[in-house]
């Protein structure tokens, strides 16, 4: 975060923290990680709020895009993937692990940026239209639809920021209470969850090694 970048933006966070009643943070990684480069006070009044989807029910009815999407699988398996054109999420990579395991197919639910997918398409050809369905933009009470149809979900983030590395995002969660398995990378807040309940598989790194995509797709 910017607030830790610099000296004088940690001392501005520590008197701000110190005005402040309650600090809530995603998950208790993120505590710790403040806490190690000194940039906490009042370690008292810091607290975690799990970053939980906000709906408990999809919608009963579909849309035509999903029509579409049922009819393009047919019985094959599938990953679901969440704006995965972000760089941060391993787009790249993860559409390339998901084309090298024989068979399976993937839908892309959200943003995904154009520039990645023209790579994509000069990369795979007609192979992607066939094996990835982009839905764009959704409401978010239909992505259930479309993470019950998957065998795995990927939230991958790259280690190369704190704000990334010690992401909890709520797609995560999304899934899980759909009854999808996860495959995720070594970021704490979500390699600890999956460790411990076993909801899915994490892999050795953060989502940038592609066979490793594939191997924890194929285990999941």
């Amino acid at each position: 975060p910017p607030f830790l970048a610099r000296g004088y933006m940690k001392f501005l966070l520590r008197v701000l923290m110190k005005r402040c009643k309650a600090i809530v943070h995603a998950n208790p990684e993120r505590i710790d990680y403040i806490d190690s480069v000194n940039g906490l006070s009042n370690k008292g009044r810091q607290f975690v709020i799990r970053n939980y989807p906000n709906f408990n029910e999809a919608d009963k009815q579909t849309d035509v895009i999903f029509s579409k999407f049922k009819s393009w699988l047919g019985n094959s398996d599938c990953v679901y993937l969440q704006g995965a054109g972000n760089e941060a999420r391993c787009g790249l990579e993860s559409v390339r692990g998901i084309l090298s395991v024989e068979g399976l197919k993937a839908v892309v639910v959200g943003k995904f940026d154009e520039k990645l997918k023209r790579q994509l398409q000069d990369e795979f050809g007609e192979e992607l239209e066939k094996r990835m369905f982009f839905t764009g933009m959704v409401r978010q009470q239909v992505t259930p639809h479309y993470i019950r149809c998957c065998k795995v979900s990927l939230v991958l983030y790259r280690k190369n920021k704190p704000n990334n590395y010690y992401c909890e995002p709520n797609r995560m969660f999304q899934s899980i209470v759909n009854e999808c398995p996860v495959v995720v990378g070594i970021n704490p807040p979500m390699k600890a969850l999956v460790d411990k309940y076993h909801f899915g598989v994490v892999l050795k790194d953060d989502g940038s090694n592609v066979d490793g995509i594939s191997a924890g797709i194929t285990s999941a």
